[in-house]
């Protein structure tokens, strides 16, 4: 007999949908792995009971709409539970879909030691095995009509796919979602519209992965059809000719200042300097901020959160700091920033507070120049027609 893990893994069921379902009824029947099962009334169920408990009760209460749970820790009858809702939806929703899911899931799957079902709005699963984001279960819900023009369909569906698996693998919002919707003109007056989610934990490498074998599966179950989507443990993406999702109006990129006139000639060398340490020194200032206070993604422009990865500004802000140590034996070498961005397995050491926030004891001279400028940027005043501030530079 396979082992279970690979009987989920390539386990794909494939529904026809004709009609609108209840929000909360399943999309698919859950799939229940009857390869192994607990005893009534054993210590596994009580496990379970609990563990469906405790993911219920914070259903609604994180921002990303995800959260995992573990009971029985260490021990033969340990389970473990993840539940996502869908990026759309409020937390309200979020809730009463959990809620109606364990329910469902107990009493469809009973006595089974690993389960999952799936909603519109939320998933939720349970193992006593180990997670793994490529090696669950995925189903593709087909719409049964079929494109006139499925060679056009095929490219438009594949841009819009693709687009839709880029944005939400690199979605760095404040919730820590990795969420996205896309709509595109497949022709004139009708727009398809896609949707894709991974589960938060995911890195972008994986989120990735994850999102290209659910688009090869698209490829093969749905091919010219008008609506479909593929669910894997870690992911999932849909498409239809109508807006299924939240739709919301994106927000215009924030305007960006001009740019900063060229200094006048004939300056020192010493006043040059002066210039280049007034501007720098307030963003490392901020950077301290945002590090210390928890949020060092905040030192990012808006603008480019959707394009970047997260954990890749953290890594690059933690490294800039680091740089910019009072002592010059904390600071890395050139040779290990290389090896910290070419390698992201290794830990980095901790940045303790830059020079500029002390009294220096390296550099005297250095610490109050620093100070000064600091305190010269923060009581600058607008002077120009387009409120942005003027230095002067004044004689040492």
């Amino acid at each position: 007999m396979a082992k279970a893990s690979i009987i989920i893994k390539y386990y794909i069921i494939i529904l026809s949908l004709f009609g609108v379902e209840s929000d909360y009824a399943p999309i698919i029947h859950p799939f229940c792995n009857d390869t192994f099962t607990y005893k009534p009334n054993s210590t596994f169920q009580i496990n379970l009971e609990a563990l469906l408990s405790s993911l219920t009760s914070v259903a609604g209460q994180n921002d990303d709409g995800y959260s995992t749970a573990v009971e029985g820790w260490g021990t033969t009858d340990s389970i473990s539970g993840q539940i996502l809702c869908r990026g759309d939806v409020t937390p309200a929703t979020c809730q009463d879909c959990v809620d109606v899911a364990a329910k469902d899931i107990a009493r469809l799957c009973p006595n089974q030691t690993e389960s999952i079902i799936f909603y519109d709005y939320c998933w939720l699963r349970y193992t006593n095995q180990s997670f793994k984001f490529d090696s669950v279960i995925a189903s593709g819900l087909v719409n049964v009509n079929s494109a006139s023009d499925e060679s056009k369909f095929k490219q438009v569906l594949s841009e819009l796919l693709n687009d839709v698996a880029e944005k939400a693998a690199n979605l760095q919002s404040s919730s820590g979602k990795k969420f996205g919707t896309h709509e595109v003109e497949y022709r004139s007056g009708e727009k398809m519209y896609g949707l894709g989610q991974c589960t938060p934990d995911l890195t972008l490498s994986e989120c990735k992965t994850c999102f290209r074998t659910a688009i090869a599966y698209i490829g093969t179950c749905c091919a010219g059809k008008m609506g479909g989507r593929v669910l894997l443990a870690g992911c999932n993406i849909r498409y239809e000719m109508y807006a299924f999702y939240n739709v919301t109006t994106e927000s215009a990129p924030p305007q960006l200042p001009p740019p900063i006139p060229p200094p006048p000639t004939g300056k020192s060398d010493t006043g040059s300097s002066k210039v280049v340490v007034a501007i720098v020194v307030p963003i490392i200032v901020l950077a301290w901020k945002e590090w210390n206070d928890g949020t060092p993604i905040e030192v990012l422009d808006p603008f480019l959160l959707e394009s970047c990865s997260q954990i890749e500004v953290i890594r690059c802000v933690q490294i800039g700091l680091l740089c910019v140590q009072e002592n010059p034996d904390d600071r890395p070498t050139m040779a290990e920033i290389v090896s910290y961005f070419s390698n992201t397995s290794i830990e980095l050491p901790f940045p303790k507070q830059p020079a500029f926030f002390m009294h220096s004891t390296e550099n005297p001279t250095m610490a109050a120049d620093l100070e000064y400028l600091g305190q010269f940027s923060q009581s600058s005043k607008p002077s120009s027609t387009n409120e942005m501030s003027k230095s002067e530079l004044l004689p040492r």
